[in-house]
């Protein structure tokens, strides 16, 4: 299992980027993402960039993986449809 420092990312993440955030750990793209927040799909992919940078994370992956590590996003699994 991969163990992450618990840094303070909880405060250094805007609610914007912790709202961004939960969508890609749900495996959104950045346009899914900019439709269901109402934003440009630009402002998204710099919202991911900067949360990449705060989180010290390579990918999107990883950076989902540490804001479950530290508690920002709970786990979800989706339930395939009936």
């Amino acid at each position: 299992m991969l163990r992450f420092p618990m840094h303070s990312y909880r405060h250094s993440l805007t609610p914007r980027e912790r709202s961004v955030l939960a969508l890609v750990g749900k495996g959104h793209s950045d346009k899914e993402i900019a439709r269901i927040l109402g934003l440009a799909t630009s402002t998204v992919s710099n919202c991911v960039a900067t949360i990449l940078t705060k989180l010290d994370a390579a990918n999107r992956t990883e950076a989902a993986m540490k804001a479950v590590a530290a508690g920002l996003t709970p786990v979800t699994r989706e339930e395939p449809p009936e």
